[in-house]
């Protein structure tokens, strides 16, 4: 069931991480989904019942549909202005069910079970993780700030020098190649572990989780800003934010370029659009013309065509577009 996110009523806080993707893995109870709703302006897109006991803004999703519909709303070019008044941080809980719902949609659509069995030229692990990165792109390029939880899995590697075999923690999933779930921590800027704190039996109470934000010997963490710490004991939200925005400083420093705010970059007009539109389409339709009658059809209807939009065509020139160019990368044209 759709769900009208300008309906909510709540009070966003100031602060920025626009166009930044993170991703927070580690077991329950290392407060993921309550760290992240402390995040700037946030809204969780929940698959599981993490965030059930977490106050703040909660779309339930149960399929790739109604995630759609919920990046289709976020990202609408009518009411993009009021989104961004509203909400900032997008969290998406879990990342393999979220890969696990693209991968369903995918196979459905080839009436198989899995991707593994759609044969042809069609490749079900490529469609199924262009549609995600399709999807966070567009969230990313409306300047949103992206945060994926996960759960962690163990998995065993051996030294190359010395030949011993031990234990390594990594994102579930990420071990498969052809998986969505790794190409989303390629896609990441930041990767960090939480490892949960030990219980202080002394003072009865509870440590908070540790993040750990560079690899080691046996955790797999990881981000773009090399400024960041090693670690954060007693992880939160706040002290979360201020490092990555110092860290993201100091690399604007480094490499003497300045600090400017996120800007949506997108044609303004029907002419612009065209001119985006044309070259992906002259790729596919000598690809295969088929598919480039059925994406146009679908959004203007039978028989018109691309160059006679107007100006009130701009949302369809830009589902048009953006069906073109995901074709285009699927089959790597």
């Amino acid at each position: 069931m759709k769900q009208d996110l300008l309906s909510m009523e709540k009070e966003g806080v100031i602060g920025s991480l626009n166009g930044v993707v993170e991703v927070w893995y580690g077991t329950n109870n290392v407060g993921k989904s309550y760290n992240a709703s402390k995040m700037p302006k946030a809204i969780m897109i929940a698959t599981e019942a993490g965030g059930r006991g977490i106050s703040g803004y909660k779309v339930n999703v149960t399929s790739w549909g109604d995630f759609a519909d919920t990046v289709k709303q976020l990202t609408n070019p009518k009411t993009l202005d009021q989104m961004k008044e509203k909400f900032e941080t997008i969290i998406l809980d879990t990342l393999e069910n979220m890969v696990m719902y693209s991968d369903n949609t995918i196979a459905q659509q080839f009436g198989v079970s899995t991707l593994g069995e759609i044969s042809g030229k069609q490749n079900g692990y490529v469609m199924s993780r262009t549609q995600i990165s399709m999807a966070i792109a567009k969230l990313c390029s409306c300047g949103y700030h992206i945060i994926f939880l996960s759960h962690p899995e163990t998995v065993e590697l051996e030294d190359e020098i010395s030949g011993e075999k031990y234990n390594f923690t990594q994102v579930k999933g990420c071990s498969n190649e052809k998986s969505s779930a790794k190409a989303i921590i390629d896609m990441a800027d930041v990767v960090l572990y939480l490892k949960a704190g030990d219980y202080d039996v002394e003072n009865d109470k509870e440590v908070l989780s540790t993040a750990i934000y560079k690899r080691t010997k046996t955790v797999f963490a990881r981000s773009r800003f090399s400024d960041l710490p090693f670690i954060l004991p007693n992880f939160n939200a706040k002290q979360h934010q201020e490092i990555l925005l110092e860290a993201i400083k100091k690399r604007a420093e480094k490499e003497q370029c300045g600090i400017t705010d996120y800007e949506v970059e997108k044609p303004k007009n029907k002419d612009e659009w065209i001119e985006q539109i044309n070259p992906l389409m002259t790729k596919v339709f000598a690809f295969n013309p088929d598919i480039v009658g059925e994406i146009v059809e679908g959004q203007l209807g039978q028989g018109k065509k691309v160059s006679k939009c107007t100006e009130n065509d701009l949302i369809k020139l830009e589902n048009i577009y953006n069906a073109m160019l995901t074709y285009s990368i699927q089959f790597n044209l």
